[in-house]
């Protein structure tokens, strides 16, 4: 790898502990903790990748499946993603974290109160153009991309791309 590429990597990285707070979602609160699993590098701390970033279960969540074609619970979008790689899909969930502007998307953090936290299949990371808030419920489509690397230990066994956001009214 080149030596630019490594750089424009870390400087991912630091952003990434960048999270959006439901209380102000206009503002950014920076988390300057390193990860429990945290790495170094060239004698600097790094992030720990996509297992530090993954969100906690945050109380009894339960969201309705989808409905129509390609809907999937977030618990079954990790149980077919070989099927499903590189195919529409379309899941409901609860937004439990939002990491905003990082490689020029925002990472979108779901759950529906299905899957377990210790199989890590009861979060699903989803990607966008699109803005949401903590604790919105909201309909994804995208295309699932299964074992998606990105590199500096972000590494999902499944996320949704280039997704397109749909907001439940409250």
């Amino acid at each position: 790898m080149n030596k630019n590429f490594l750089l424009s990597l870390s400087c991912v990285i630091a952003l990434s502990s960048v999270t959006v707070a439901s209380a102000m979602p206009d503002k950014a609160a920076v988390n300057d903790t390193p990860a429990k699993d945290a790495t170094t590098y060239k004698g600097k701390s790094t992030s720990g990748g996509s297992k530090a970033a993954a969100a906690t279960r945050d109380g009894k969540i339960s969201v309705a499946k989808a409905t129509g074609a390609n809907a999937y619970t977030v618990e079954e979008i990790f149980a077919y993603s070989a099927k499903l790689d590189k195919k529409k899909v379309v899941v409901k969930g609860k937004v439990v974290k939002v990491s905003a502007r990082i490689m020029g998307r925002n990472w979108i953090h779901i759950q529906d109160g299905t899957g377990n936290q210790a199989k890590k299949n009861h979060n699903l990371v989803c990607t966008s153009k699109e803005m949401v808030d903590v604790d919105d419920v909201v309909t994804v489509s995208g295309i699932l991309a299964k074992d998606k690397d990105f590199g500096g230990g972000y590494k999902y066994t499944a996320i949704v791309e280039e997704s397109t956001i749909r907001k439940e009214v409250r």
